[in-house]
């Protein structure tokens, strides 16, 4: 949709899906150190830096009816995304526990901790997902 400065807006959402997708490998490239830095620092250096640009490039504009579709539409892909990291979680600790070290990933226990490190990764991934919809559709224009 055009308002005014539309090329602006445009500009300004490709530069914020650009750096989110390099956050998105960032954040991709670092789960394998996070044991040793931990789930919770990448996942508050990430909110603060992806928010703090969208709030730098965007500015607050009155919601439509079609701002309020791609949210919702957004939201349910974050959520899909939540349910299969979850599961595809929970599915691994019952099949290791049921059957042993059969199933493994890398992972040689699958402990507390991990478990919690590995369910926060799933809220900073399903966010990213939700941020990428909402950008896919403003760009398609839904």
């Amino acid at each position: 949709r055009c308002r005014d400065g539309g090329h602006v807006r445009v500009v300004a959402i490709a530069v914020v899906i650009v750096v989110v997708a390099v956050l998105v490998v960032v954040v991709l490239v670092l789960l394998v150190v996070v044991v040793v830095i931990g789930v919770v620092v990448i996942a508050v250096v990430y909110s603060i830096v992806v928010f703090g640009l969208i709030n730098i490039i965007t500015k607050a504009e009155a919601k439509d009816e079609m701002d309020r579709i791609i949210d919702v539409r957004s939201y349910k892909m974050g959520y899909i995304a939540m349910d299969i990291f979850v599961t595809l979680i929970m599915g691994h600790i019952i099949l290791n526990e049921s059957m042993g070290n059969i199933v493994s990933i890398g992972i040689s226990e699958m402990t507390p901790i991990l478990i919690a490190q590995l369910l926060l990764m799933t809220l900073v991934a399903s966010s990213t997902v939700k941020s990428l919809s909402r950008l896919y559709n403003y760009k398609k224009g839904i």
